[in-house]
This record gives structure tokens, C-alpha cells and sequence, in this order.
């Protein structure tokens, strides 16, 4: 796990980078990888590419420092830095064997797999990756990401196409664009940036000239015609046929392969537990196979203060059942604005998932213990775990018939999660943008209100057959592992997802809806494992959610929350001076905030994602 950086220039064009441009890229990145820091410069002829690498060490402390090369001896014609890890490496070792200088680093297992393959190599790979591998002879980058998206990665080039730049954050990237805003003409994208105060997220970060490499894809970039031109396509296997039966046991031995691959780690290694079925499947292979070399595995959860929001007695009932070390951590009591303003600084991004915060509070705690996790992420988008995915599997056919119904109703002031809530979102979606509105946190309508201008430069509407497929390749690499990764790396941590191997992955989005959705409940595959080894207490528990107490925070101004909204929002310059390039109405943001002080309303998360945009476009003003 690791934070890497680069900037490939043109020679007689561009002069070489300047030593404090690369001090402060590297610092941007330097909490990524707090154990070693280096850098690397190649000179590749008409090119030059710099590379920087900051290195959490996991596995091979001694031979596995970055940037690395192939051949290990002689003239290097392959050169990498990568952010991640390579689980079957040493798989990889046995099938290209070659001259290793490493002992079992998983970085030049997967060099030596790229010097047999090439780029096709990323299909062989069972990880979570983003690397940036340089071709001396070619003189081309490549820039690649794993399949779910795992790990972040960004590049931007400068308009003529003289210099590019890569890194694991967008901040660094446009920290480096500011600095030279004559080359890189920085500034905010606003069709990208409607998209996230939709729906909190997107895959491109709302910031010109900056981009993202999509999940499950690679970024080519040489040299054509006197310019560096970059070229993305997919890596990654289309998304499967839902036309494979369901095999438990296939299932069960692919989480077990894939747990024993994730606990291979030179440092201590535990396993995050909440109440829920997806974590218990993950910790039940991780204590059962440590337990067999004589450990026992620890495990962590939070205690949340509302008790509504708390499952640390649900996950401490399946740590006694699965025999772990558990440990239940306290939430932190410090203010929750000087934690987000934090993240946000890091992350760049205007992330409108709340969750980002108790995840952050749960790694900090952990990470005096720990520096690896395992989680079990994904298992909701995989295998169909979300009461949407049952409601729009159900209703997609008679959405137009919803939306000719004539209701008229209110702004729902019932809990965001109750079964009215989720009724009157379904039927405000109908009337919108369908799937797309259900999982927004300004729906159409409500957006209408708040920008007018953001609703015009939505994408196009869209009939959503296939909710879990679609969460897989947009809400899951765009909200939950931005975050997790977000909230892990802020504490030097890696977290690791057993759930995403490759043939998981294909195993859950290959089952047919009827199937995943059996009996009307969610993720029913899952569920019959976990019924294999946990008590029904567990495996029929409703699902929860690792969340803040939202809606009673905002109302009883915890911590100040209320008034640092009001503060900012009444301020001069509510978004910092920064242009955001489209009218957000500050009195329709305080409407809000009043509508849902008094009760008549519940806005909590679209509160929560204001305050955000808030701090982030204070964040894009700030000089560094």
C-alpha cells in the first residue's frame, strides 16, 4: 500500500522538473506511504519520466523498495511504481521465472508477469492495484487499475500534449496545476461537478484538467507526432451473463482461497466485524485458517453512541461464535468538522458519503493494532444486498405505471432508511431519472430546487435493468472503496476485500436475480453460508449500515455541526471564491437546514454533502 506519483515531459520542449515541484508531489503523497520514500528519473531520449514512490511496507521490507525495474541486472527496459498488492505473487513467481532480486515481493512478481505479457498480464492478476509502468524501448506509460477499482489513480495532460502527470490523489494534481496554471489551465469541471452534488460521487473528479482511470482499465500514453496522446480501454473482462447456477460450495471454497491469499502479510493482520453477514463470511475463513497455524485472529468494531446506529453487541455475538481476538472500539469524542475537514483535504474530492467518518474513526483505533484488514466490502453489490436491488428487480417493469399514479406528497420527514422512505423515493424515482434517483442524494426534484442549472447538465435518463451490475461498476469504485481507501490510508493502513477476487466477482455477477433475490430477500447465496457456520440471530439480523446518527446530529447542533454550516454558508464567499461554474442557492441550502431543525423534513445527508462542497472548494482555493 503506497502513494506514487510521476511527470513524463517531452525533452526540448519542456525543461526538467524542478526539485521543489517534485518535494511538493511527494508530500502530497507522503501519508500514503509514511515507511520509505524514493524517487527515480529516466531518461528515455526524447522523454523523460520522473517517478516518485512513498512505501508502506507489507510484504518483503528488504527487497521490495520501488521504483523497480526489469531486468533486475544490466540496462532496465521495464520500470514501475504501483500502489496495492499482487495476493497470488507467488503464483506468479512460479509461472515467469526469470532472475528475481527480490525475496517474495509481489511488486517484481507482477514486473516479471508484465515482461512475459505485456499488458495482458492484468487479466492474470488477483489484486487490488494501481501501478504506472514505463517501457523504455517503446516509450510508452501505461497507467492501470484493478478490476473493482480498489486503489485510486489520476492523471491530467497539459494542453499540446508536452507533459503529463500522474498520482495516487487528485489533490497532488492539482496542487501541481496550480502552481503552473499557465501550462495546465486548472479549474472546475461543472458537468462533473453536477454529477457529485446529485449523487455525492462519480468516477472523474469535478477539477479540469485532472481525470481518472476508470476501474478495470489502462491509460496508454506516447509519443505520436511530437506529443504525448493517451488512450483508454478496457483491461477487464466484460460483465458475465447472469446464466450461472448457484454453488454454494464453490462459493464458500473461491471466499476461502481468497481469505488465505489476503492474510499473507509480513505485519500484524486482523479483520474488521460489524453485525452483518459479509464481514462474519470473511472472519470465519480468516480464524479457521489461522487457527490451523496456531493464531487467532483479531477483529474490530466501533462502538457507535447511538445506540441505533450501533452494532458492536451484533458483531460481538459473531466474534464469540467464530472464536476471534475481538476488540470493540470506542467513537472518538473529538470533533467530527476538524476529522472531515482533514479527509477532505486529502481526498480533494466532495465525497457525500457520511460513512467516510466512522470508517476513519474505526481504522485510526485499529491501527494500534493492526496495519492490515480484511473487510467484507462488496458483498452487497456482488450479490444483490440492498433493499433497492429487490425494489427495482420488482418494480422496473411498472416504473411508468408509478410515475402515472397521481400522488402528491410532502418532503418525507421519516428516517432515511424506513420503509416509508424508501416507498416515497421509489415513487419520486419513477417520476425522474429511476434507479439513478434512488440512489441520489438530490434527487431530481430536489435538485431542481437547489441548482437548476446542475439538473440541465445531468447525463441523459436511463432504463436500469440490472442494479447490482450497475452499483459494481459505478457506486462501488466511485463512493465505497473511494472512501475506505480515503479513511484507511489517512492512518496508514491497508484494507483488504476477499470478496473482490476475480472469480468471486464472476461467481456474483453471473448468478441470475431470481437467485440472489431468492424468497424475496437479499444476497440469498450469501446468506445460506453464512447459515453454515452462524446462528440465525446473526444471518436474519435487518440490515444496518456502519453510519452517524445524521438526522439527530444536524437537530441538536452536535459538536457545533449546525453552526459550521450556518457559518459557511452565510459567510462572504460560501464556496471559498472558488467559481463553481453553476448557481447553488444559498437560500435554498438554509431552507433545507431550518426544514429539517423543525422535523418537517429529513435532509441529514444532503446537509452533510452541502457542508462537504463547502469544505472542498476552500480546499481548491488553498495554495500550497
Amino acid at each position: 500500500m503506497c502513494g506514487i506519483a510521476g511527470i513524463l515531459r517531452l525533452t526540448g520542449v519542456t525543461s526538467s522538473t524542478p526539485p521543489d515541484v517534485l518535494d511538493r508531489l511527494d508530500a502530497a503523497i507522503a501519508y500514503r506511504g509514511p515507511d520509505v520514500r524514493s524517487r527515480k528519473v529516466i531518461d528515455a531520449g526524447n522523454c523523460e519520466l520522473d517517478l516518485l514512490h512513498r512505501r508502506l511496507t507489507i510484504l518483503d521490507a528488504e527487497g521490495g523498495g520501488q521504483p523497480m525495474h526489469w531486468p533486475a541486472r544490466g540496462a532496465h527496459r521495464l520500470s514501475v511504481v504501483f500502489n496495492g498488492c499482487i495476493y497470488n505473487h507467488r503464483a506468479l513467481r512460479e509461472r515467469f521465472r526469470g532472475e528475481y532480486r527480490s525475496d517474495h515481493s509481489d511488486t517484481e512478481s507482477m514486473l516479471h508477469a508484465w515482461a512475459a505479457l505485456g499488458q495482458n498480464c492484468l487479466r492474470e492478476l488477483d489484486g487490488m492495484f494501481a501501478m504506472a509502468m514505463f517501457d523504455s524501448e517503446s516509450r510508452e506509460l501505461w497507467m492501470a487499475r484493478d478490476l473493482a477499482g480498489e486503489k485510486p489513480l489520476y492523471y491530467m495532460l497539459a494542453p499540446g500534449g508536452a507533459m503529463l502527470a500522474f498520482a495516487s490523489t487528485p489533490g497532488a494534481l492539482w496542487d501541481f496545476a496550480r502552481s503552473d496554471a499557465g501550462r495546465w489551465q486548472p479549474g472546475v469541471d461543472t458537468e462533473v461537478l453536477a454529477r457529485w452534488i446529485w449523487k455525492g460521487y462519480d468516477e472523474q473528479p469535478p477539477m479540469r484538467p485532472i481525470r481518472s482511470v476508470p476501474a478495470g482499465c489502462v491509460a496508454r500514453a506516447r509519443l505520436i507526432e511530437g506529443e504525448i496522446r493517451v488512450e483508454v480501454s478496457r483491461w477487464a473482462a466484460d460483465v458475465p451473463e447472469r446464466d450461472n447456477p448457484v454453488d454454494l460450495d464453490a462459493i464458500d471454497a473461491a471466499l476461502a482461497r481468497s481469505v488465505s491469499l489476503r492474510l499473507d502479510a509480513d505485519v500484524p493482520t486482523g479483520c474488521f466485524l460489524s453485525g452483518g453477514i459479509d464481514s462474519a463470511l470473511v472472519a470465519g475463513h480468516a480464524s479457521e485458517q489461522l487457527r490451523i497455524r496456531g493464531r487467532r485472529l483479531q477483529t474490530f468494531t466501533m462502538r457507535m453512541v447511538d445506540t441505533a446506529y450501533d452494532e458492536s453487541e451484533a458483531a460481538a455475538e459473531s466474534a464469540c461464535v467464530l472464536g476471534t481476538d475481538h476488540t470493540t472500539l470506542d467513537c472518538p469524542t473529538t470533533s467530527p468538522i476538524d476529522d472531515l475537514t482533514g479527509l477532505i483535504d486529502q481526498l480533494a474530492l466532495p465525497l457525500g458519503d457520511s460513512s467516510l467518518l466512522p470508517t476513519y474513526w474505526l481504522a485510526r483505533a485499529a491501527r494500534e493494532h493492526v496495519t492490515v484488514a480484511l473487510a467484507g466490502d462488496a458483498g452487497d453489490e456482488l450479490f444483490a444486498g440492498y433493499r433497492r436491488h429487490l425494489a427495482n428487480w420488482l418494480l422496473a417493469p411498472a416504473m411508468d405505471t408509478l410515475a402515472a399514479l397521481p400522488i402528491r406528497r410532502k418532503t418525507s420527514a421519516s428516517h432515511p432508511k424506513s420503509a416509508v422512505s424508501m416507498v416515497a423515493r421509489m415513487l419520486d424515482a419513477s417520476r425522474h431519472r429511476g434507479y439513478d434517483d434512488i440512489l441520489a442524494i438530490f434527487p431530481t426534484a430536489t435538485l431542481a430546487a437547489v441548482s437548476p442549472e446542475a439538473v440541465r447538465l445531468l447525463p441523459p435518463e436511463r432504463v436500469v435493468a440490472d442494479a447490482p451490475h450497475l452499483d459494481f461498476q459505478e457506486y462501488l469504485p466511485g463512493d465505497l472503496l473511494r472512501k475506505t481507501d480515503t479513511a484507511t490510508m489517512a492512518v496508514a493502513m491497508e484494507l483488504r476485500a476477499p470478496l473482490l477476487s476475480p472469480a468471486i466477482v464472476r461467481m456474483g455477477l453471473g448468478t441470475p436475480m431470481a437467485s440472489l433475490l431468492a424468497w424475496g430477500r437479499t444476497k440469498a447465496p450469501l446468506r445460506a453460508l453464512a447459515a453454515r457456520r452462524l446462528p440465525d440471530s446473526i444471518t436474519r439480523r435487518p440490515k444496518s449500515g456502519f453510519a452517524l446518527p445524521l438526522p439527530a446530529w444536524w437537530r441538536q447542533d452536535h459538536l457545533g455541526l449546525r453552526t459550521c454550516l450556518r457559518d459557511l454558508l452565510t459567510s462572504a464567499s460560501p464556496w471559498g471564491g472558488v467559481d463553481l461554474g453553476i448557481e447553488v442557492s444559498i437560500g435554498e441550502c438554509l431552507r433545507l437546514v431550518d426544514e429539517h431543525v423543525s422535523g418537517r423534513g429529513e435532509h441529514s445527508q444532503r446537509l452533510y454533502l452541502i457542508l462537504v462542497l463547502a469544505l472542498w472548494s476552500r480546499r481548491l482555493g488553498t495554495v500550497r
